[in-house]
């Protein structure tokens, strides 16, 4: 069926917006209600499981919610890995896709179609039956909600109970990259805006109560198509102190916890526990509003660029333990282009630059962020040794994001992550600007087109020619600054198997247990 270019750029636009990443979305935290209703509490639970094979993970957080296509949460994923599962899954080693729920998939020669074949006697936690009505319903809510996990699909078509068959506009070059990502989960026909609270999953483990901001517990679903669980249950602490999470992990009250630099040297010396560590692909910007005052002015973003000592920063804030960043794409990504000169701190060149544009003699402007106040505070001098006083305005993460995404900070704070080049790039198109896209407010019309070429692109070298080209557009025009990517630090007991940190800090249990 023929479809015109006008309808392939419509409805892949309307279909790619999305909050973050992600795969796994930006760091936004927060501990709203749950469906605790008269659940024990932390301490009551383990005196009833201690019989019981349980493994003691602690979470930074509590999350909004648990439904995987409203909450990208990093804590979320957390227990989104154990209950729920997608059509495949990646291979981390190899990089390449393998079945899960799909037990094998075809792709048309040209594209316009994904044959998925399903995996028989798979069972929700409720019982039922997984089949492919599931799966359509899933893809078809997955685009409702505005994610950008399903590019290009026109239509699902369901052939049987265990064949499901994507129709595409026309052939996506991204699609199947996300379909492993944790906000692909499949989730049940017929689900409603409240599956959040009480999930149902086909996943090795079902939910077992939730205390609000105290723990989330899961158990071991006996009737799962796979290999069992080698734990009865898994409870995620919610323990918002880095120095309390330290302290839980030393004492043995967690088996595992996500560390702060800081914790490293301990953890280290402690005979008992082991320190694990990955290199982040969570990219940490400085967003600048394009629409705005003051960084309308390419001058002004170009001289902010070059204002702020990012090495510095990285020491003050890390530790030392991140890398400075040149491109808007994490390092080794699909799609990276590893040429990026980048700027280097150079408070000359940056006082040069402001000379030139339309405030010589500087300006003052509002700096918001939700964390990481330091590092606001080394911009906020380092903007000020060329003649921007920049007010800090730190805020609630509920506020934040509504706040920044309707233009009214000039700068913000902010990090993005994602499984290709394409979820760190599509947030610059014009036709996404707002809350859940493009904060900074930017439009080139060269970029808008080269992004819609990348998603119809299916020849990988091709791509990464467009995606060179839209990172040089965008170091140049400097929309938002790079700044770095931390080290991903987590610390265990050292008994703990079956556990790799994940470098988005998206850790998956699935087949993690003590060792007796």
């Amino acid at each position: 069926m023929k479809k015109n270019l006008k309808k392939v750029v419509g409805i892949i636009l309307s279909i790619i917006m999305i909050l973050n990443l992600v795969a796994c979305g930006s760091g936004n935290t927060g501990t709203n209600t749950s469906n605790s209703s008269g659940s024990p509490t932390s301490t009551e639970s383990e005196k009833a499981n201690t019989a019981k094979k349980v493994l003691r993970v602690a979470m930074t957080s509590d999350v909004n919610s648990l439904d995987p296509m409203m909450c990208w949460q990093v804590n979320a994923y957390y227990v989104y890995w154990t209950i729920f599962e997608r059509l495949v899954k990646l291979n981390v080693e190899t990089n390449e896709l393998e079945p899960e729920l799909a037990e094998r998939w075809e792709i048309a020669e040209d594209g316009s179609t994904i044959t998925f074949y399903l995996q028989k006697g798979v069972k929700w936690h409720d019982g039922k039956d997984f089949t492919a009505k599931d799966v359509k319903w899933s893809i078809e809510r997955g685009i409702e909600k505005g994610t950008s996990n399903y590019p290009g699909v026109d239509y699902v078509e369901i052939v049987d109970d265990h064949t499901v068959v994507v129709h595409m506009i026309a052939a996506d070059s991204v699609f199947m990259d996300k379909q492993w990502t944790g906000d692909c989960a499949m989730i049940p026909d017929g689900s409603d805006d409240n599956f959040g609270l009480k999930p149902i999953g086909t996943g090795r483990y079902k939910l077992e109560e939730w205390v609000s901001g105290d723990h989330i517990t899961v158990s071991r679903f006996d009737d799962y198509w796979g290999e069992k669980s080698e734990n009865d249950t898994i409870i995620f602490q919610i323990i918002p102190e880095a120095s309390s999470r330290l302290v839980a992990l030393e004492a043995g009250d967690v088996d595992i916890a996500p560390l702060q630099a800081a914790d490293i040297s301990r953890v280290s010396a402690n005979e008992n526990l082991t320190l694990l560590s990955t290199p982040s692909i969570t990219v940490n910007y400085l967003y600048l509003n394009n629409e705005g005052d003051y960084f309308d002015d390419i001058k002004v973003r170009q001289a902010v660029a070059y204002a702020i000592d990012k090495q510095a920063m990285i020491e003050a804030v890390l530790e030392g333990e991140g890398t400075e960043l040149k491109s808007i794409v994490a390092m080794g990504k699909k799609g990276y282009y590893d040429g990026m000169e980048g700027y280097t701190y150079d408070p000359v060149k940056a006082k040069e630059l402001l000379a030139q544009s339309e405030y010589p003699n500087g300006f003052s402007c509002e700096l918001s962020l939700r964390s990481d106040p330091l590092a606001a505070q080394l911009i906020q001098a380092n903007l000020a040794d060329i003649g921007i006083d920049a007010k800090i305005n730190q805020m609630e993460a509920a506020a934040f994001n509504d706040y920044v995404g309707n233009g009214n900070s000039d700068m913000f704070l902010y990090s993005r992550s994602g499984c290709s080049a394409d979820s760190y790039l599509y947030w610059f198109s014009s036709s996404v600007s707002g809350p859940n896209g493009n904060k900074m407010f930017y439009k080139n019309d060269r970029v808008d087109e080269l992004l819609i070429q990348s998603h119809l692109t299916l020849d990988m070298d091709a791509r990464n020619l467009i995606y060179k080209e839209i990172q040089e557009i965008l170091s140049d025009e400097t929309p938002i600054i790079p700044l770095y990517s931390a080290t991903v630090f987590v610390g265990t007991d050292k008994r703990i198997n079956g556990f790799s940190p994940d470098n988005e800090s998206c850790h998956d249990f699935r087949y993690t247990y003590l060792e007796e």
